[in-house]
């Protein structure tokens, strides 16, 4: 059988913070003081004349683009955002030390609820299931191309 050249490939992810070539190691994000190194971004220090670049992290950051996303609503938001607040930063702070990349880009919050944008698919699938085992309610997970959404409901 004969090879077709004219197939469309799809490309494995079409995420624009990841690096288009792989970077030298060690490299030093210039923003937030990570290290690239044995193929991922750690807390070690890096040498003062490592290259400089931005992590993902950064990069989704300051561009305000999410890998995940953690809606967060229900009657009993509204009693309890102070301690759902604090799993939410206790989570991030618990990811956060091992793996650079997962942060919180920002958490909108209104009268129904919460929205958290996170960095990483990871971080968005953790803190549902922290909301979960810390409060019962309703977790929904849905894994789309790039994103993972979480869905946490608790009423009373």
């Amino acid at each position: 059988m004969k090879d077709r050249r004219d197939e469309l490939r799809h490309e494995k992810s079409h995420d624009p913070t990841k690096p288009r070539q792989k970077l030298v190691e060690p490299t030093v994000c210039q923003s937030c003081g990570a290290t690239f190194r044995a193929g991922r971004w750690t807390w070690q220090p890096g040498p003062a004349e490592a290259p400089r670049s931005t992590c993902s992290a950064c990069q989704r950051i300051r561009d305000d683009y999410p890998a995940g996303f953690v809606t967060i609503c229900g009657s009993f938001t509204k009693t309890h955002r102070d301690e759902i607040h604090a799993v939410l930063r206790h989570t991030e702070d618990r990811e956060k030390s091992t793996h650079p990349i997962n942060r919180i880009i920002r958490i909108d919050d209104d009268d129904k609820g919460f929205v958290v944008r996170t960095t990483e698919p990871h971080l968005t699938q953790a803190i549902g299931k922290a909301l979960q085992k810390a409060f019962k309610g309703t977790l929904k997970l849905s894994y789309e191309e790039d994103i993972v959404r979480a869905s946490w409901t608790r009423e009373s």
